[in-house]
């Protein structure tokens, strides 16, 4: 029940005394009323640490310990946030409109999922984290708090509350706390990687994105899943980023799900060759270097092989035997798709001409006349 302002009144009227002046059993009466309605008069908690201080000297403990744990148990209750938040969250559960409710009282919910105690507590109340998650203003204020997001996607009954909550995709990927928690659980990121609506919301998201990427466990999930690479490889924003960061490519390279749906999109693959070149060849290292000519129709007999293996990414330059301006080079992907038909360079043995990018087990085959090819096998180690 809602206290009324005048009981308000009445009740902070009655705790404003003068402590030093009441028995023991007062104050400990007083502490039940405080208890009842913390917000009448919050400074009684600071009077009443004030007056246990002075009222019970070692003297004074040791005549009457009984009074003075009682008095310090309500005092440490006080102290602590979770008291106060069990209370508030009740009358957040009762309202009915929440909206308004965490509007009003932003800054402490804010402030109060930040303390591991509180978030300790709320995880253990179904009914109250439920209502929280549910609520937008909520859910976003717990995505945005580290410990508060720790604590929900560590506890099991928590974690199957938040996979339901109605605005999760629109609002989780947002925020760098909650999705910097995500990213470390492998189980987790399996989840989200399997789900198309997760993985469009995530990557949609600059934030998700950037903590995705920045985290081994994570991406390792997502280059598993087909769902979640297909949604990243047709998005030249997702491959933006993935380009700029070795951690992601290396998961890629040793994952044939995530390789596939790469040469499936080969457009924004080769779309994004510059940004892979630049990262891979700053962090990598270069296993092979080959060039080669071949007859037409033939595929390149002194290349292919040498760039089958180990895992990695090929750069590629397509051309032609110097004595035939005519010749064209093709590279079919793995997968037998076609990365690209080139015929730009007499006999390369250089990528100042960066045609194409494939992966080990790329064939390179000659379209027209006698064409050429110099190809580098880079891996992460």
């Amino acid at each position: 029940m809602t206290i009324t302002p005048t009981q308000m009144t009445a009740i902070s009227s009655q705790l404003a005394v003068d402590l030093s002046s009441q028995s023991t059993d007062r104050l400990i009466e007083l502490c039940l009323l405080h208890r009842a309605a913390p917000d009448a008069l919050p400074s009684f908690v600071v009077a009443l640490e004030t007056e246990i201080q002075r009222r019970f000297t070692s003297a004074e403990i040791a005549s009457n310990d009984v009074m003075f744990s009682v008095l310090q148990n309500f005092l440490n209750q006080f102290a602590s946030p979770v008291p106060y938040f069990q209370l508030k969250m009740i009358q957040m559960a009762a309202t009915v409109n929440r909206d308004i409710w965490f509007q009003n009282n932003a800054d402490l919910f804010a402030t109060s999922i930040n303390d591991v105690d509180v978030m300790t507590w709320l995880i253990t109340q179904p009914d109250i984290l439920d209502k929280c998650l549910n609520n937008s203003f909520g859910l976003t204020m717990l995505a945005q708090s580290t410990t508060a997001s720790t604590a929900i996607l560590t506890h099991d009954p928590a974690v199957t509350l938040w996979k339901q909550a109605t605005n999760l995709w629109s609002i989780w990927p947002n925020h760098t706390a909650g999705m910097t928690v995500l990213a470390k659980s492998s189980e987790l990121m399996s989840y989200v990687a399997a789900s198309s609506t997760a993985m469009t919301a995530v990557i949609a998201s600059s934030t998700a994105m950037t903590a995705v990427i920045a985290s081994s466990t994570a991406m390792t999930a997502v280059a598993a899943s087909s769902t979640a690479m297909t949604a990243v490889a047709a998005s030249s924003t997702a491959m933006i980023a993935v380009a700029a960061s070795s951690t992601a490519l290396s998961k890629i390279v040793v994952s044939t799900p995530a390789r596939n749906a790469l040469m499936t999109n080969n457009a924004i693959l080769q779309s994004v060759r510059q940004q892979i070149r630049s990262t891979i060849t700053t962090n990598w290292v270069m296993q092979r270097s080959v060039s080669g000519v071949m007859d037409v129709n033939t595929p390149a007999s002194a290349v292919n092989p040498s760039v089958a293996n180990p895992p990695g990414f090929v750069l590629a330059s397509l051309g032609f035997f110097a004595g035939a301006s005519n010749g064209k080079t093709e590279a079919a992907h793995p997968n037998g798709i076609i990365a690209a038909t080139g015929g730009t360079s007499p006999s390369p043995n250089n990528l100042s001409q960066f045609d194409v990018i494939s992966f080990n087990g790329v064939i390179f085959t000659a379209r027209s006349n006698h064409g050429a090819v110099y190809a580098q096998l880079w891996s992460p180690n």
